[in-house]
């Protein structure tokens, strides 16, 4: 407990100090002014449905996977079907592998790769295409990335950085 008491030895798990769950080198970033570590996003692409009969609507949230990656996605928007034509939707990257709900680079195809829907729908090909990355992922900070950065806060003088004085 002690050595959290200073940045560059704090530990990077979740401790309970007087019943108060807290993670001591996030609340010493806070302090300093570097905030919370960086979280991860979620990837969003566009995928090209081919339609097969111009009827009907697939609804938001329907769930597609990639095999790739081993990441499921949905829909983020009611699908209208009743065009002929290839249509595109946004997908978003909501459940993976490593329980991290999309979350992080695992999420991210690549232009070409296919998803596929994990239940049937109606009048569309099973199969779509990625068209296109509308927002890449990243993982989560590393908690060394994240101590280095303070550090570097701490080693230039700032009005909110008072530690050297003690």
């Amino acid at each position: 407990m002690f050595l959290n008491m200073f940045p560059q030895y704090a530990s990077s798990k979740v401790t309970r100090v007087n019943g108060r769950e807290l993670i001591p080198l996030v609340e010493w970033g806070r302090l300093i002014g570097v905030g919370d570590p960086t979280a991860a996003t979620r990837a969003e692409l566009t995928i090209t449905l081919t339609v097969l009969t111009a009827s009907g609507t697939i609804p938001a949230y329907t769930h597609l996977y990639s095999t790739k990656n081993n990441t499921t996605y949905m829909t983020l928007a009611v699908v209208d079907l009743t065009d002929p034509a290839p249509v595109q939707v946004n997908i978003r990257a909501v459940n993976d592998q490593y329980g991290n709900e999309g979350r992080g680079a695992n999420g991210n195809l690549d232009v070409g790769d296919t998803v596929t829907f994990l239940s049937p729908v109606a009048n569309v090909n099973q199969n779509a295409t990625v068209a296109a990355v509308v927002t890449t992922a990243a993982d989560a900070e590393d908690m060394e990335v994240y101590r280095t950065r303070g550090d570097r806060q701490v080693s230039v003088p700032t009005s909110r950085w008072r530690l050297h004085r003690l």
